[in-house]
């Protein structure tokens, strides 16, 4: 079992991760291993890279939903 502590520590780079933790975490977030450590979350096209991996369906969902937070303001 891993903790929240640990997870801190892998995400701040002061723990390395294992095969095993990885696949784990990527199950409990329904995502794939390679996802977890392609995208930089410092990056600026974090977003971008988030939007590509969506399906169609998603995608036109999550463009909808920031076409909506733009007009909010």
């Amino acid at each position: 079992m891993i903790t929240h502590v640990s997870i801190n520590r892998i995400e701040m780079s002061k723990q390395p991760y294992s095969q095993e933790v990885l696949e784990a975490l990527a199950a409990a977030l329904d995502c794939s291993p390679a996802e977890l450590i392609s995208v930089d979350p410092n990056s600026e096209n974090e977003m971008l890279e988030l939007l590509r991996r969506l399906p169609a369906d998603k995608y036109r969902q999550a463009i909808n939903f920031i076409k909506f937070l733009g007009e909010a303001n």
